[in-house]
């Protein structure tokens, strides 16, 4: 009987123990590419390479229009929304070139007077889901995805500039 008794004793110790220790333990953070899911964090370096943007610490809520020297439309998207920043006063808007030689396309760019991120290895693109330029996201202050969109039309812009 002595033994049935420590024997149980023995097993509530170590199921206390490890449940006690599963309290420590810090849920796994899982990151996704949806609207509404967290977003893997990135680096983006200005394109003089002076400074880094981090996707999981921003300062605010952000947009990020992925864009490349050669796309018409790209350039169209970042007329009409330079044109418009000051209707972004709550949002950092950033125009991530996607270019191989990003400094050369930033000096194509320079006339738009966005900010400018250079990510020439599409890693904001892969962890966000998003496969082709034009493409923008809006991410959250701790990076989780707002908002997402492929291509460009005339006033798109508009869908997310009240977005919080």
């Amino acid at each position: 009987m002595k033994k049935v008794v420590l024997l149980a004793v023995a097993f509530a110790m170590a199921i206390t123990c490890t449940v006690a220790f599963a309290a420590d333990e810090k849920p796994e953070v899982v990151y996704g590419t949806n609207v509404g899911d967290l977003s893997k964090p990135v680096d983006l370096k200005s394109i003089d390479g002076k400074s880094v943007i981090k996707t999981n610490a921003l300062p605010k809520t952000t947009v990020l229009m992925l864009v490349s020297s050669v796309c018409t439309a790209c350039t169209a998207e970042l007329r009409e929304v330079a044109a418009n920043l000051d209707q972004f006063k709550d949002k950092d808007v950033y125009a991530v070139v996607i270019d191989m030689d990003p400094s050369r396309a930033a000096e194509s760019m320079s006339s738009f007077k966005l900010q400018m991120l250079s990510d020439a290895d599409w890693n904001l693109g892969a962890v966000t889901g998003l496969t082709s330029a034009p493409s923008t996201v809006i991410l959250s202050k701790e990076g989780k995805i707002l908002f997402k969109t492929f291509g460009y039309s005339r006033g798109q812009f508009k869908e997310y500039m009240n977005l919080k």
